[in-house]
């Protein structure tokens, strides 16, 4: 595809997924770059490979995106059918909504307003959620964030471990 269109298909994406794509400073450097023309991707595997290419198709950056992580680009902010009751994975971490929100009043107004950016499911009017939990371990990165909507059906968010270790599960667990 021509690099105006991938950049455009980057941008669309949630900003925490963009430097697992590419890094947005190599994206920065190609659009101003006259020898890159555009990006090949190619299923292998299971596993996409994002090539940038210049005009006579030598590869200018070549990146691998896991299964995993496809996935999670994917599933991020979508609906599944997910119990938190029976799923190990969130047996741990998991939080009533109202001490959820509690845990989000200990965070600075700059946490909060990045963890909003993230989890567009808090400003929603209809967004009924009555758990949250956290997975007990991260992927590729990223923990899972699910919100229990109603029995056996979340919506699930991934935030950057770095993120959740240092600022969310801290303020969640104050109590």
């Amino acid at each position: 595809m021509p690099l105006p269109q991938f950049a455009k298909l980057y941008r669309a994406l949630p900003d925490i997924f963009q430097p697992v794509v590419m890094p947005p400073d190599r994206l920065l450097d190609a659009m101003r770059e006259p020898r890159a023309s555009s990006v090949l991707c190619t299923l292998r595997n299971s596993d996409l490979e994002i090539f940038l290419m210049d005009a006579q198709d030598r590869s200018l950056y070549q990146n691998r995106l896991s299964a995993e992580e496809l996935q999670m680009i994917i599933g991020h902010g979508r609906e599944q059918q997910l119990d938190l009751n029976r799923t190990p994975r969130f047996a741990r971490l998991a939080f009533a909504a109202d001490d959820f929100y509690r845990g989000l009043q200990r965070l600075s107004s700059q946490e909060r307003e990045w963890l909003v950016h993230q989890l567009p499911i808090l400003l929603e009017p209809d967004n009924r959620f009555v758990r949250v939990a956290v997975s007990d371990e991260s992927h590729a990165g990223f923990f899972e964030i699910a919100f229990a909507l109603e029995a056996r059906r979340c919506r699930v968010y991934f935030l950057p471990d770095e993120w959740v270790a240092e600022y969310l599960l801290p303020a969640l667990n104050e109590d």
